[in-house]
């Protein structure tokens, strides 16, 4: 019997009632439902049910009578026939037609999809190797990362059940939950766990590097640049120059200002009828 690793599932009076009964009870990896995935399919779907009947306003209790009774006569796809029949070995009375599929075939090529959907690789993970363990999304909070800054030693691998352990603490969960740890970062660390040699520390005052050679002036393009004056010094004579060729036009702005007309500038139709009107008053 597998189950997860809920509460009522690991209490002695369990363990007694299995070994009573017995089955042997097996759970599965923590914080990864996908490892009971057929149970947990199956709920979602009693929710549904569970909700619709709710939001018909109908009872829920025999809407769910009404699924049940349904889905044992259905055909399974895996082994193409119904529980019912399975159970009871007589046929319902169903107009579903019959459908012949094996098991096996069945699961691999759901398993494949699946594999295909996620882009699941090899993890490649060896027992030794050093491991990050990736925090659960409701103990994380925005300021920490998404892997503990401490890494986990695995001691044992089982398919996609990796078991790490670090002092005193070991867990166990899927291999999408561990990161490698570089060789090259740690071998300085763990020198006396591991065995790698240490890496030598840089120089304290390293060697300033040499400074590159000048660009010969020959062959390179000269710009003239115009020199900005420092407060309290006399402009420049290229700017002095600028300001006096300058000065005309600065003296007609000031002057079309006065009159509240720019040069070149053109103005709306409605304003331009405006600034005419008002011309003409002046006049």
């Amino acid at each position: 019997m597998r189950t997860d690793n809920g509460p009522p599932f690991n209490g002695e009076d369990f363990a007694d009632y299995a070994a009573r009964m017995g089955f042997l009870h097996q759970k599965i990896m923590p914080v990864w439902p996908e490892a009971n995935g057929e149970v947990e399919r199956f709920m979602r779907t009693l929710g549904k049910i569970i909700r619709t009947a709710t939001a018909e306003g109908v009872n829920w209790r025999e809407q769910l009578h009404s699924f049940l009774r349904n889905y044992r006569a259905t055909a399974h796809p895996a082994t193409g026939q119904s529980p019912t029949l399975l159970l009871f070995n007589r046929q319902p009375n169903t107009r579903l037609p019959h459908l012949q599929q094996h098991d096996a075939e069945y699961k691999q090529r759901l398993a494949e999809y699946a594999n295909r959907r996620r882009r699941v690789t090899e993890h490649g993970l060896q027992p030794g190797d050093l491991v990050y363990r990736r925090r659960e999304e409701k103990l994380l909070n925005k300021k920490q990362p998404f892997f503990e800054t401490e890494p986990y030693t695995v001691v044992n691998v089982k398919g996609s059940m990796i078991t790490a352990r670090r002092k005193d603490q070991e867990v166990t969960r899927n291999s999408a939950f561990f990161k490698k740890v570089l060789q090259s970062a740690y071998c300085d660390i763990f020198e006396d766990d591991i065995g790698f040699e240490q890496v030598p520390d840089p120089p304290q005052n390293p060697a300033p590097h040499p400074a590159p050679a000048p660009i010969p002036a020959a062959g390179r393009a000269q710009r003239s640049r115009i020199p900005v004056p420092v407060r309290g010094d006399q402009p420049a004579p290229a700017v002095q120059q600028r300001r006096e060729e300058m000065a005309p036009v600065n003296a007609a702005h000031q002057q079309a200002a006065n009159n509240d007309v720019i040069p070149g500038h053109r103005y709306p139709t409605r304003q331009r009828q405006a600034l005419a009107n008002q011309r003409r008053g002046r006049r």
